[in-house]
């Protein structure tokens, strides 16, 4: 990973975590036992992926998509109200870890996984009513699948993409719950701002649901309607 104008340290140890695992192994997050294969992010070894859990809202009988959607972890959570959940991410290696999740918890009927890069892994004309994503938050140049999980392009084009390409595939009343941090701050002086434009631009009106400061980095969980 190429890493420029922030303490590589914490991404760094976080990377050492995962890349101790040669094998499958056990995780649990938030009651659910996980298979985690080696390179596919584990949600349990940071806090957002637990904060964005936090902050869902299921309605029963709604559709849902999971953008990024690696091991499946939170769509499994939302599956728990959903009808029926959608996993996309870049990653053959995490949609095979996601499909055999789906499998182990009984949850292949409501919840399928594809491989693509963003949008192309949503048909033409299919909509949620619930769209979730925690996307990559560090500003840095990935280089393999793992760091992909974790690190954008400096200038946020990952994220910018995604939040673009929501109101196409969202029902009129739909939400979109979205994890992002202030890392990028040290390329961008108002990033917040920027993803606010970027919304504003496509079709949608932003709003922060819940904020935290863990001391070396704020979290925030941003909603998202259309207009």
């Amino acid at each position: 990973m190429i890493i420029d104008r922030f303490d590589a340290k914490p991404v760094q140890l976080l990377l050492a975590r995962h890349r101790e695992h040669q094998e499958s192994y056990l995780q649990d997050f938030r009651g659910i036992p996980l298979i985690i294969f080696p390179d596919v992010f584990n949600p349990a070894y940071t806090k957002v992926s637990s904060y964005l859990a936090d902050n869902l809202v299921i309605q029963p009988g709604s559709t849902v998509l999971e953008m990024f959607s690696g091991s499946g972890a939170l769509s499994f959570i939302a599956a728990g109200k959903a009808r029926e959940v959608t996993g996309v991410d870049i990653s053959p290696n995490s949609v095979d870890c996601a499909k055999l999740n789906a499998a182990k918890l009984g949850l292949s009927d409501r919840t399928k996984f594809r491989v693509a890069n963003l949008w192309e892994g949503v048909r033409e004309g299919e909509k949620f009513d619930v769209i979730i994503a925690n996307p990559p938050l560090l500003p840095a140049i990935p280089e393999s699948w793992l760091e992909m999980t974790i690190a954008d392009s400096p200038d946020m084009l990952t994220t910018i993409k995604f939040i673009q390409g929501c109101s196409s595939h969202l029902t009129d009343s739909g939400r979109v719950f979205m994890a992002f941090s202030n890392a990028c701050g040290v390329y961008f002086a108002n990033p917040l701002g920027l993803i606010n434009k970027t919304a504003d631009e496509s079709g949608l009106i932003m709003q922060v649901k819940s904020e935290w400061d863990v001391g070396y980095e704020i979290y925030r969980i941003l909603e998202f309607t259309k207009k």
